[in-house]
């Protein structure tokens, strides 16, 4: 497969592309851990409490709480 100039700038401009899309998510991802972390060690209990709540919800089908 051949390919010329022209269709070589613009693979090279849609990699550059994709990578920096890339590296955008991945940015995002890691700041998204960190907050998780962060709330997590400042309030510990937070898991616990989500599933309290959880457990406190009635079951959307039958209308009885979790158990």
């Amino acid at each position: 497969m051949q390919i010329d100039g022209s269709s070589l700038d613009e693979w090279q401009r849609v990699v550059a592309e994709l990578l920096t899309v890339g590296e955008k998510a991945l940015l995002q991802l890691r700041e998204a851990a960190d907050f998780r972390v962060r709330l997590l060690t400042e309030m510990p209990n937070l898991e616990l409490n989500k599933d309290a709540a959880k457990a406190s919800q009635p079951d959307k089908l039958t209308g009885s709480l979790a158990e």
